[in-house]
């Protein structure tokens, strides 16, 4: 139980603030080939979420998160072969620089918006509930989550890749994972025993009705 506190408290301090590190420099392209890869793994995953109601505006954070290393802590994260330590060697790397999503390269059929850091900031205030004023949460009405993507860690064929996703819903309320996908012919599936099995979920008020892995 300790060990699942310690998971929740460095995740929701590395994503459930706006301000990155390494946000302080200017942001860079993200290499082509992880690019392509990263917007195809994302939308498909969210194409196919269960996690998202009909009528729901699909909040992402424009700075992409970086794979914070620090999730391994609780012992979650565990390369075991070459191709393992090739994702998480690949994800931190990525990490050490500035990247930004765009929104033209994203196909996930469904409404959402991308945020800047102060959006963000607003955003998971009235999703929280803490912003009363109805004028600044106007923008944010249909949105539950505010989420936070890493740069996927891929192998060196791009046929697996290491995510971590995290959801902010104001406060401490929120939820996250680190898992890996593997590639097949139409899609991309999770893999249900992999080196990364992390999830958290931090329950505070406003505690939301449904609650799942992305």
């Amino acid at each position: 139980m300790r060990t699942a506190r310690r998971v929740v408290t460095l995740t929701l301090l590395c994503f459930g603030t706006a301000s990155w590190l390494v946000a302080q420099v200017a942001a860079v392209p993200l290499p082509r080939d992880v690019a392509d890869d990263a917007y195809a793994l994302y939308s498909y995953i969210y194409q196919h979420s269960n996690s998202l109601d009909t009528t729901e505006v699909m909040a992402v954070v424009q700075d992409i998160a970086p794979f914070r290393n620090a999730a391994s802590t609780g012992g979650c994260v565990k390369p075991v072969t070459r191709d393992d330590r090739t994702m998480v060697d690949n994800a931190v790397r990525l990490s050490q620089y500035t990247h930004k999503w765009e929104a033209q390269r994203f196909n996930l059929r469904r409404p959402f918006k991308l945020l800047s850091e102060a959006q963000a900031k607003e955003a998971i205030d009235c999703i929280g509930g803490f912003q009363k004023d109805q004028k600044t949460c106007q923008p944010y009405k249909a949105m539950r989550y505010v989420r936070y993507l890493s740069t996927p860690g891929f192998n060196h064929d791009h046929t697996r890749a290491l995510v971590q996703i995290s959801r902010v819903c104001g406060g401490l309320c929120g939820d996250g994972n680190v898992s890996v996908y593997r590639k097949t012919r139409q899609s991309w599936e999770r893999e249900e025993r992999s080196f990364a099995t992390c999830r958290w979920v931090a329950f505070a008020s406003p505690v939301l009705p449904r609650w799942a892995l992305d």
